[in-house]
């Protein structure tokens, strides 16, 4: 999914703010302040891959999108299993696929403000794409775009492919929804895509309040906050303001006349959002990313980043909110599995909901050490990137083996790719079943 011709490297290096460089130029202070960033971000590349540089995101601009990051094709890579084990059992929780904006506040703000303003010819043609933005998303708030319904129907397709021993014969697969529509569209897609590759699938499907716990506990109200979740957003909102600058120097390549900074900030803060949201929609065919310089697609980027870090409670009480959105979660993945195990011809428990129901379900299982103690916010960037581990149709897959002592093993998929829970594995990324169910949060 990524452009990687919608950032050349040249282009950074000879142009600023649409004009070429000439000699006198590049002493001037701004242009010394990209440079620099360009040569921090080659060097960032020596790092460790744990961490997110700018480079990576200048090479792949669409990772900024952060959550609203499409689905990136798994590499299909597969640790054959200990000898003498079959799969036979997936518990999984996925995300919904690819979504329109949720909410039309944003697209309404950006072109609300450049209507009201004389525009640049770069100004008209981005007010034009706008509109054709907001005309297409009509009525379509939170719903499934195309590449939604291409997301789940794929990730469907390889599971019957990649573990076809599971899905033999005559098997029941039950599968839930939390009561949003893009949730019960994923499940849908889903289970259709499954029932055509075998017919004799017996699939139950629902979505009930009571599942609402276990599914996405964020959308009920929690209680007892700490106090220490305040302070943290007090600093995340600093932090937030030391990142969305320059507001200036875009807007001035949209329009003419003068802009206070509120305006600037709230305008570029919006017009970012619905630059991430664009990639969802690929029958646009354009990008808004092209509008910012890499320096602010990194700030901006940083600063989505942090919030979703905090999110689950790395504010003075690591986890806190992880464990309160995921216990309920993982005590049905166990509960479901054990009766799978029993023989309840179950091969398949579907689960959908959100990206705020698995975040916080992967840091409590500390699922491929997604979370680590870093509090620092310019340096959440080190250990955690949004885009790695809730992009759209995000998913967890519980793949669990036997052999012909009854012995049981699993193995843990994040996005289709092998992950390391924080027990000592059997063989590879395979886990004794009973040792898993004995990790404390």
């Amino acid at each position: 999914m990524c452009r990687n011709d919608a950032f050349p490297l040249f282009v950074y290096i000879c142009i600023v703010e649409h004009s070429i460089f000439s000699a006198s130029s590049f002493l001037s202070l701004k242009i010394m302040k990209k440079t620099l960033f360009l040569i921090f971000s080659f060097l960032s590349c020596l790092n460790t891959a744990a961490q997110t540089t700018p480079q990576e995101i200048i090479d792949c601009v669409e990772k900024a999108g952060g959550n609203y990051y499409p689905y990136p094709t798994p590499s299909g890579k597969a640790t054959p299993a200990p000898e003498g084990f079959e799969p036979f059992y997936i518990s999984h929780y996925g995300r919904h696929g690819a979504r329109f904006m949720s909410e039309d506040e944003d697209i309404k703000r950006v072109i609300a403000f450049l209507k009201g303003k004389t525009l640049t010819e770069m100004g008209k043609n981005t007010l034009a794409k706008l509109e054709r933005f907001e005309d297409v998303m009509r009525g379509k708030k939170g719903e499934l775009t195309p590449l939604g319904y291409q997301q789940l129907t794929e990730i469907a397709t390889r599971m019957y492919a990649n573990y076809p021993a599971v899905f033999e014969g005559e098997k029941k697969v039950e599968a839930r929804s939390t009561y949003v529509p893009r949730s019960i569209i994923s499940m849908a897609t889903s289970c259709l895509t499954l029932k055509g590759l075998n017919n004799q699938l017996d699939i139950r499907t629902m979505v009930r309040n009571a599942d609402m716990h276990v599914l996405n506990k964020d959308r009920v109200k929690s209680t007892n906050r700490p106090a220490a979740e305040g302070q943290w957003y007090d600093e995340y909102l600093k932090f937030c303001r030391t990142k969305r600058t320059n507001g200036k120097r875009l807007i001035s390549t949209l329009t003419t006349g003068d802009t206070t900074e509120g305006e600037q900030e709230e305008f570029c803060h919006a017009l970012f959002n619905v630059a991430c949201a664009v990639q969802d929609m690929p029958d646009l065919d354009f990008t808004l990313f092209n509008l910012f310089t890499a320096e602010e697609i990194w700030d901006y980027w940083q600063a989505q980043n942090a919030f979703w870090y905090g999110f689950c409670g790395v504010y003075g009480t690591p986890n806190i909110r992880a464990k309160e959105f995921g216990e309920e979660l993982w005590e049905d993945i166990v509960e479901r599995a054990d009766a799978a195990i029993a023989g309840n011809k179950c091969c398949l428990d579907l689960r959908y909901g959100h990206d705020t129901g698995l975040l916080p379900f992967l840091v409590m299982m500390n699922i491929n050490n997604v979370m680590s103690k870093v509090k620092k916010l310019d340096e959440f960037h080190t250990t955690f990137a949004d885009f790695k581990v809730i992009p759209m149709a995000a998913n967890i897959q519980f793949v669990f083996y036997r052999n012909s002592a009854n012995k049981i093993i699993v193995k843990v998929l994040v996005n289709e790719e092998e992950a390391t829970l924080p027990i000592k594995a059997q063989s590879g990324p395979y886990y004794d079943w009973e040792e898993v169910k004995k990790i404390s949060f």
